[in-house]
C-alpha cells in the first residue's frame, strides 16, 4: 500500500490512490445499526401525517373558532409541521432521489419545520399574553388582525430570511470550504453535519424553545399562584379545566422537541436516541390527541352525523337542525367564556383550551 492507502479495524474500506476505487476487508461484515430506526421512524412520520390532516380538518369543524386569534395562529403551526413531516417521510422512504429535487426537499423542509417552531412560539406568547395579569380581555376585530399580521411578519418572515441566506450561502462557490453553509445535496437531503445545522436549525430552534419553555414557566405561574387562590376558582370542573390548560400548555410548548436538540448536541449511541426519536416522529398523534379530540369537536361530528342521517331518511325540519346545529358548534374558549361570564363572572380560564 502506498501512503494514501489505509485499513484498521474502525475504517474497514481500503482507500486506492484511484478516485472512487474501494476495497473492503474479507473478514469484515457490515452491520446495519439503524436499520429499526429506519423503520420506524418513517412509520411515525407517516403517522403523525395522517393525524395531523385529522387536526387540521377536526379545527374546521368548529366555524366560531375562525376568529380566535389563538386558532388562526395553531392552524399555521399545525399547517407547517404537516407539510414539514410529510415532506421528511417522503425523504425517509425513497433511497434514491434526484440532487435537484433532493435539494428542494431539503429547503421545503427547512422552511416549513422552521416556520412550525416560529408559529409554536407565537402561540407560546399569545397564551402568556392572554394569562399574564389573570384579567378577562376583550380584543376588539381591528385589534385582532394586526397581531396576526405581525404573528405573521414574524412567524413566516425570520424562517424565509434563514432558509434565503442559506441557499444563497449554497450557491456560491467555496472551493476550500471555509464557508458555514447548509450544503444540502452534498450527502443527504438534509444538512451536511451537526456544524452546518446549528446555525442554520437547531441554534434558532433551542433559542426558541428556551423562550418556549420560560413563557411557560411564567404562565404556569400565573395559573398556579393566582388563578388556584382566587376565590372565583372553586368548583371541581373548573380545577380540571386548569389541569387540562397545564397539560396542554406542556406538550404545545413543544418540550418533546428538546431531546431531538439535545441528541445532536451530546451525540453518543444512536440507541440511547431511539425513544426520543420515535417520540418526536409521533408528535402528529399527541398534537390530534390535544386538538382534535376536544369534546366540542367530538359534539361537532355527532350532530354532523346526526344531520346526514336524519336528511338521508327524509325526516323533516331537516333545515332547521342543520343550522341551530351550527350556529350552536363553538369554540371551547367561546364555550367557557359565555358560560362563565353570564352565570359566575369568573375568569375564562380555558378561552385558549
Amino acid at each position: 500500500m502506498t501512503s494514501n492507502e489505509y485499513i484498521d479495524d474502525k475504517n474497514p474500506f481500503l482507500v486506492y490512490n484511484t478516485p472512487g476505487i474501494l476495497g473492503c476487508r474479507e473478514d469484515y461484515t457490515v452491520k446495519n445499526e439503524y436499520d429499526l430506526r429506519f423503520i420506524l421512524y418513517p412509520i411515525g412520520l407517516a403517522l403523525s401525517t395522517i393525524f395531523l390532516a385529522a387536526t387540521l380538518a377536526c379545527g374546521f369543524l368548529l366555524p366560531a373558532a375562525h376568529h380566535v386569534l389563538h386558532w388562526r395562529c395553531q392552524t399555521n403551526y399545525v399547517l407547517c409541521l404537516l407539510i414539514g413531516f410529510a415532506v421528511l417521510c417522503i425523504v425517509q422512504l425513497h433511497t434514491k432521489i434526484n440532487l435537484t429535487l433532493c435539494v428542494i426537499l431539503a429547503v421545503t423542509m427547512h422552511f416549513f419545520t422552521l416556520a412550525a417552531f416560529f408559529w409554536l412560539n407565537t402561540m407560546c406568547f399569545n397564551i402568556w399574553w392572554t394569562f399574564r395579569d389573570l384579567r378577562p380581555q376583550n380584543i376588539e376585530k381591528s385589534q385582532e388582525r394586526c397581531r396576526l399580521r405581525l404573528y405573521k411578519l414574524y412567524a413566516w418572515g425570520i424562517p424565509l430570511l434563514i432558509v434565503t441566506i442559506g441557499v444563497i450561502l449554497d450557491s456560491l462557490p467555496d472551493p476550500e470550504n471555509k464557508l458555514i453553509k447548509p450544503r444540502f445535496g452534498e450527502n443527504k437531503c438534509w444538512f451536511e453535519s451537526e456544524k452546518e445545522k446549528l446555525p442554520f436549525f437547531n441554534g434558532p430552534i433551542g433559542l426558541l424553545l428556551t423562550i418556549n419553555l420560560i413563557l411557560f414557566i411564567l404562565t404556569a405561574r400565573e395559573l398556579t399562584c393566582g388563578l388556584w387562590k382566587r376565590e372565583l376558582v372553586k368548583s371541581t370542573t373548573e380545577r380540571a379545566a386548569l389541569g387540562r390548560v397545564c397539560m396542554k400548555l406542556v406538550i404545545v410548548m413543544g418540550v418533546t422537541w428538546i431531546t431531538d436538540v439535545l441528541s445532536d448536541a451530546l451525540g453518543g449511541p444512536r440507541e440511547v436516541w431511539y425513544i426520543s426519536d420515535i417520540f418526536n416522529s409521533l408528535q402528529g398523534v399527541f398534537i390530534f390527541i390535544v386538538i382534535g379530540c376536544q369534546p366540542q369537536v367530538l359534539s361537532a361530528i355527532k350532530r354532523i352525523w346526526c344531520f346526514r342521517g336524519h336528511r338521508d331518511h327524509g325526516t323533516a325540519g331537516t333545515s332547521n337542525h342543520h343550522s341551530s346545529s351550527f350556529q350552536g358548534l363553538q369554540s371551547t374558549g367561546d364555550t367557557t367564556t359565555n358560560s362563565i361570564t353570564n352565570t359566575t363572572k369568573s375568569i375564562p380560564v380555558e378561552t385558549l383550551c
